[in-house]
């Protein structure tokens, strides 16, 4: 974990800031997901 953190680091602050933006996609994606999953199979 810390050889990830010391990498993200050195990083340019614009990629940075690109990396940020692609995993906050991905984590509202995967609940908006698992939202609709549960909606379809649980909720009814």
């Amino acid at each position: 974990m810390k050889k990830m953190i010391d990498r993200l680091r050195k990083m340019k602050r614009e990629h940075q800031v690109i990396f940020a933006v692609v995993i906050g996609f991905a984590v509202i994606s995967f609940w908006r997901g698992v939202w609709g999953l549960l909606d379809l199979y649980l909720f009814f």
